[in-house]
């Protein structure tokens, strides 16, 4: 057994196996560097796999570094199902904290690893593949934010259950980190979206709508709980009360809301809007949080959706899942959260045949420069709820279209240049040092001020020599 010197000696934990390999013998020597010898160094509640309750056989390695203490455990890819390790923290005060898992990444490891959260609202299952590198220190992964009481009701678990057959499942050490944003945030789940719609409609658009959706989560992973809301119909008698009823019903259960009253009682509460949107016709699509529960939920709604021209369904889509995604990290500027989600409807939808880049960002680009003599930028679109009736007039130039250019020209900046870099790279920067602090290092700038300077002399340049920026980027 490979024993690391501390000031305190960290005994292997009893019911593991013990390493096979000598000491000096890694993979990647490299990542020796980033190993954490002393789980006492780390920020926050720190609990390593000797603070562990293991069931079924696992093995310790030094193999493969970065590790917290003495090495790390496997469960050498056997007896799938019947493994698991749990941590139980005693956590000193209640409120939310950001919980990281730690393991060391290879191509040998499972890309489907369960985790699984108890917190203080439920329970919470995290999927995470252990074959990308993690973002703090190449060591621990951001599971998400969740709320815990103090004591000792809380509980991580890894488990080997489902994953992939001839690939190891990591277990080495679970971090809690007091979050000083104590608005709870989406997390990465195991159930896919939820959707209410209504079983009789045969018609495409709903189909379409799971298309879109469907691309972003198999680009970025699935996020929620998301419940996805389909109504209004070409048909009027799929507009029945009957629909409706269960419509709302859905809709304020998810508020939290009873279940008892009529349906007249219910259209002066929260599903009103919804049910008299649909029967004016008008088509409208677009994201929901429901905050005031933990987890919080998202709701992609989606209203009269023959009224959207074919193929924009999908992109819609895209679209509308993309914040899905963002609303699982720190706040971004309005101009990040619109301008990146349509930038990603067009880039994905493109892929797809659903949409032509070059063609959007052109379209874009017309829009932008329809402001005329205006002197406002992207700038005056962080948060559109605080912007001036000057600002909320041009909301679509500044924040759908020179935002989606400014996505672009933040990815040009990049060092990779790749869009694929985006939810590997850039959000997980944001989680861990904030949109303006990721957003300077990412596109490699001074500051958000030197990023607004360059952004704003880029859309003066000629039309050829701005989309030549889209050339530039990789997949």
């Amino acid at each position: 057994m490979l024993m690391v010197s501390l000031a305190v000696a960290i005994e292997p934990h009893p019911d593991a196996l013990p390493n096979t390999h000598q000491p000096g013998e890694v993979d990647v020597p490299e990542n020796v560097a980033f190993i954490v010898s002393d789980p006492r160094s780390l920020d926050g509640i720190v609990m390593d796999e000797t603070d562990a309750v293991l069931e079924g056989a696992w093995q310790y390695s030094t193999h493969t570094p970065p590790y917290v203490g003495i090495g790390y455990l496997h469960d050498q890819k056997a007896n799938k199902g019947q493994k698991s390790v749990t941590w139980t923290p005693d956590i000193p005060k209640s409120g939310y904290y950001e919980v990281r898992l730690s393991h060391c990444y290879n191509v040998r490891r499972s890309t489907n690893t369960p985790i699984t959260i108890r917190h203080a609202a439920g329970m919470a299952t995290v999927i995470i593949n252990q074959q990308a590198l993690p973002q703090h220190g190449r060591l621990f992964r951001s599971l998400g934010v969740f709320p815990f009481k103090a004591g000792k009701s809380g509980m991580v678990m890894v488990s080997n259950r489902g994953t992939d057959a001839g690939k190891v499942v990591i277990a080495d050490a679970v971090q809690f980190l007091w979050s000083a944003d104590q608005k709870p945030r989406l997390s990465r789940v195991e159930a896919p979206p939820a959707y209410i719609r209504n079983a009789k409609d045969t018609s495409k658009w709903p189909s379409l709508i799971e298309q879109g959706i469907n691309v972003a989560r198999d680009y970025v992973g699935n996020y929620g709980p998301t419940v996805v809301y389909v109504l209004g119909h070409e048909d009027p008698a799929l507009n029945s009360d009957s629909f409706h009823r269960k419509l709302v019903d859905q809709y304020c259960q998810n508020r939290q809301l009873g279940s008892s009253d009529s349906l007249e009682d219910r259209k002066s509460t929260a599903g009103k809007d919804l049910v008299e949107k649909a029967l004016r016709g008008l088509g409208d699509a677009y994201l929901s949080m429901v905050e005031d529960r933990t987890p919080p939920m998202a709701e992609l709604v989606f209203i009269n959706p023959h009224e959207f021209k074919d193929p924009y369904l999908q992109t819609r889509g895209i679209h509308e899942y993309m914040h899905v995604y963002q609303r699982s990290f720190p706040d971004t500027p309005t101009w990040m959260m619109e301008g990146g989600a349509e930038f990603f409807a067009s880039y994905l939808g493109e892929k797809h045949g659903w949409a032509n880049l070059r063609n959007d960002m052109t379209a874009y680009m017309e829009n932008v420069h329809r402001m005329g003599e205006s002197t406002l930028g992207i700038q005056d679109m962080e948060d559109i709820d605080q912007a001036s009736p000057e600002v909320k007039q041009y909301y679509r130039h500044l924040a759908y279209d020179a935002g989606a250019w400014a996505f672009a020209f933040m990815i040009g900046r990049s060092e990779s240049q790749r869009v694929s870099a985006i939810p590997k790279t850039f959000y997980p920067l944001i989680a861990e040092k904030g949109w303006e602090a990721g957003l300077t290092e990412y596109a490699k700038v001074e500051d958000k001020q030197a990023f607004y300077q360059k952004f704003t002399e880029f859309l003066k340049r000629p039309l050829e020599e701005q989309l030549l920026v889209l050339a530039t980027l990789a997949d």
